[in-house]
């Protein structure tokens, strides 16, 4: 069997790094997805949005932005990545800059 190949991870069902980044390449190839972004992901506090939200349950967070209460649990202590928190803010019919000030600052800093 010859490693680095999606063959060896699907049919051999080897793990080793060579062959997992293979499947993972492919994956990313088959949805369109090559060419996407690398690099560190930010994430935003969850309390600003329940204070935006005016609300302090999980369960009625999710029914106003569409976010499963899954999500939300999960994002509690690590926070909320950019898409997710994108699409929270445009569900409250609020931008993301109202309910994170500092919204806009990393991307600045990283274009210059």
């Amino acid at each position: 069997m010859k490693h680095g190949t999606l063959n060896g991870y699907k049919h051999h069902r080897c793990r080793c790094d060579l062959c997992k980044k293979a499947n993972h390449d492919y994956y990313l190839k088959s949805k369109g997805r090559e060419n996407e972004r690398q690099g560190p992901t930010l994430y935003w506090p969850i309390q600003p949005l329940f204070r935006a939200a005016d609300t302090n349950q999980f369960l009625e967070l999710a029914y106003l932005t569409g976010i499963s209460v899954r999500t939300l649990h999960r994002s509690f202590d690590r926070g909320l990545t950019d898409d997710t928190a994108d699409r929270a803010a445009i569900a409250l019919g609020l931008h993301p800059m109202t309910i994170w000030p500092n919204w806009i600052d990393p991307y600045l800093k990283g274009a210059a």
